[in-house]
C-alpha cells in the first residue's frame, strides 16, 4: 500500500504539471466552437498563436510560452514543490511565500502572466514586511489560481500523515495564502479531499464523494448539478456552470469531466475543449485522473505527454 501511495503521490504531480502544460496553448479561450474548428483533434499541446484567439472572446496570455512549459497554475505547483523540498518534505506557511515571492516577485525566475491572486498576494506580502507586521494574507480572490498548489501539498501532508482536523487546518492556511476569501477555503477543502480519497481509492466514485462529503451550501448544490448532467458531455456542463476563473464553476466542471470519462487523455482533450480558464481546471482534473490511473496503459497519463514536459527540477514527497 505504501509504494502505491507514493506511485500515486507522484502521478498527482506529474499528471497536474502534464494536463496544465497540455492545455496552456489554447488557455482562455471563450468559444468552444472555435477551438474545435482550429484545433479538430489532438489539442494538446499546442503552440499559443496569436491567430488561434482572433475574432472571438478571448485573452492570449502566454505568448512567450512554448509548448511543454507551464501556464502560471502549473508554475503555483512548481513553487509549493520547491518549498516542501527546502523543508525536507514537511509544509511550512513561510517557506511557502518566500518560495512564491522569489519566483513571482519582482525580479523573480517566473517570466510570463501574473494573474489577480498572485499580482494581490505580491503586494500584501510587500506590505506586510514594509510594516512589520506579523501575519500576511493572500488576495481576495475566489479563482482557480487558488487549488493549484493542491497536487503537491496534499501528498506532502499525507506523507507526513497529517489528517483530520490538521489536515483540513494546513489546507486552508495554504488557499488563504494566496487567495484569502471563505468561499476559496470552501472549495479548496473540496479539492483537498478529492486529492486525498485519489490516493488510495480504487473507483472516481469514491473520490467525488470524498469531496461532497465536506461540501455543503452552493458548493454543494453545484456539485450535485454536475453529477445530475452525467447524459450531457463536457462542452454542456462547463457552459452551464460557466467558462470563466471562479472555483464556482470549474470545480463542478472538473467534478462533471471525472464522472463521465475513465481516461486522462481524453478528460484531458474534453476540458481544452470546454475552453475559458481551461489551464485552472487541467490542475485538479490531471491531479485526480494521474493518481488514480498512473502512467501509461488505455487510462493512464500517456508517456509521450510526460516526455514534453519542459520543466526539470521536480520534487515528489
Amino acid at each position: 500500500m505504501a509504494n502505491d501511495v507514493q506511485n500515486r503521490s507522484k502521478n498527482m504531480v506529474l499528471g497536474a504539471l502534464v494536463a496544465d502544460a497540455a492545455t496552456m496553448g489554447l488557455h482562455w479561450i471563450y468559444d468552444q466552437d472555435h477551438i474545435r474548428k482550429r484545433v479538430p483533434e489532438a489539442p494538446e499541446f499546442t503552440a499559443p498563436q496569436a491567430e488561434n484567439y482572433e475574432g472571438v472572446p478571448a485573452y492570449f496570455a502566454h505568448p512567450n510560452r512554448v509548448p511543454g512549459q507551464q501556464s502560471q497554475y502549473g508554475e503555483q505547483l512548481i513553487v509549493m514543490q520547491r518549498a516542501l523540498a527546502q523543508n525536507n518534505g514537511a509544509f511550512d506557511l513561510q517557506t511557502y511565500i518566500k518560495a512564491f515571492c522569489a519566483h513571482f516577485g519582482y525580479g523573480g525566475t517566473y517570466v510570463g502572466y501574473i494573474d489577480h491572486a498572485t499580482r494581490g498576494s505580491l503586494d500584501n506580502f510587500a506590505k506586510a514586511e514594509e510594516d512589520k507586521l506579523a501575519q500576511t494574507r493572500g488576495a481576495v480572490d475566489v479563482q482557480m489560481p487558488a487549488i493549484a498548489k493542491l497536487p503537491g501539498l496534499i501528498p506532502a501532508l499525507w506523507a507526513q500523515k497529517i489528517s483530520g482536523d490538521a489536515f483540513d487546518a494546513t489546507v486552508d492556511d495554504a488557499i488563504r495564502a494566496t487567495s484569502d476569501h471563505e468561499e476559496a477555503r470552501a472549495y479548496g477543502r473540496i479539492c483537498a479531499h478529492m486529492m486525498a480519497a485519489a490516493l488510495y481509492a480504487d473507483d472516481m466514485t469514491t473520490i467525488i464523494e470524498a469531496g461532497c462529503n465536506v461540501a455543503e451550501g452552493e458548493p454543494l448544490d453545484r456539485l450535485n448539478q454536475a453529477l445530475a448532467m452525467t447524459d450531457q458531455d463536457t462542452n454542456a456542463a462547463t457552459k452551464h456552470f460557466g467558462l470563466a476563473c471562479d472555483l464556482s464553476y470549474g470545480v463542478p466542471s472538473v467534478t462533471h469531466n471525472m464522472a463521465t470519462t475513465p481516461s486522462f487523455r481524453d478528460a484531458i482533450r474534453n476540458n481544452i475543449y470546454a475552453g475559458g480558464d481551461n489551464c485552472g481546471r487541467a490542475m485538479l482534473l490531471g491531479a485526480v485522473m494521474g493518481a488514480l490511473y498512473g502512467v501509461g496503459g488505455d487510462n493512464g497519463i500517456p508517456p509521450e505527454w510526460i516526455d514534453r514536459l519542459a520543466v526539470t527540477d521536480l520534487y515528489f514527497s
